[in-house]
This record gives structure tokens, C-alpha cells and sequence, in this order.
């Protein structure tokens, strides 16, 4: 296995979201999904508003390694 691999693979482990994270967000994440495949198809939709919805969502989402999620990387205090 290569470098990139591994590094893929560790990444997918540490920020995995945990057991039923985002079952609260379930039926909202499947509407961003057809919105989004319906603009991709030339559909109308705010791809900025959707981001914040995402962005949102994943600022919520607690990693099962108890990593920190992407969203908390920015505001993070790691020195």
C-alpha cells in the first residue's frame, strides 16, 4: 500500500462521522443531494446557501475516533 493510500485510509478512520451522527440529518442531506443533482442538470438553486447548510451540519457532527471534525480545524487551539 502506498503512501497516499495509508494517509487516505487514516483520514476516513479519524473523521468518520459516529454511529447515528447524522441520522438527525438525514431527510435534509437527501434534499441537498437532489438540489444539487438538479443543478448540475441546469436547475435554479443558491449553491452558496446550500454550502452553509452543509457547512452547518457538519460543524454538529461528532467523529467516532473523537477526532476534530474538518468544520473545527480552523478555530481550533492545537498548540
Amino acid at each position: 500500500m502506498g503512501q497516499k493510500a495509508a494517509r487516505a485510509i487514516r483520514t476516513y478512520i479519524e473523521t468518520r462521522p459516529d454511529d447515528g451522527a447524522l441520522d438527525d440529518y438525514t431527510d435534509r442531506l437527501k434534499e441537498i443531494r437532489d438540489l444539487l443533482a438538479s443543478m448540475a442538470d441546469g436547475g435554479e438553486g443558491d449553491a452558496a446557501a446550500l454550502q452553509s447548510d452543509l457547512s452547518q451540519i457538519a460543524s454538529t457532527v461528532e467523529t467516532g475516533s473523537g477526532a476534530l471534525s474538518m468544520t473545527a480545524w480552523p478555530s481550533a487551539k492545537l498548540f
